[in-house]
């Protein structure tokens, strides 16, 4: 995942196919991510009234460093598909 300056924010897992999170569709400029490598402090999470990372969510954001091990939703051009190889496409 990257921030819109280019910073790798952190490692996910990405669900491209799926179509919906938390009871909600995910959008076709979205993609569904499951975080699980360290994220880099200062960034934020700006869809965490939707897709929260807990049930239920009570603030609008959340600062990127809270969704580790966490299924959340990104716009897709924050994500770089990176190949069983470590090479990205």
């Amino acid at each position: 995942m990257f921030s819109a300056t280019g910073v790798n924010v952190a490692e996910a897992e990405a669900f491209f196919e799926r179509t919906m999170l938390h009871g909600h569709p995910v959008l076709s400029d979205m993609v569904a991510i499951y975080v699980d490598v360290g994220v880099v402090p200062g960034h934020i999470y700006f869809h965490e009234r939707r897709f929260p990372k807990e049930r239920l969510a009570t603030c609008d954001t959340r600062p990127m460093c809270e969704p580790h091990d966490s299924c959340i939703v990104l716009q897709t051009t924050a994500v770089m598909k990176v190949g069983e190889d470590g090479g990205s496409d």
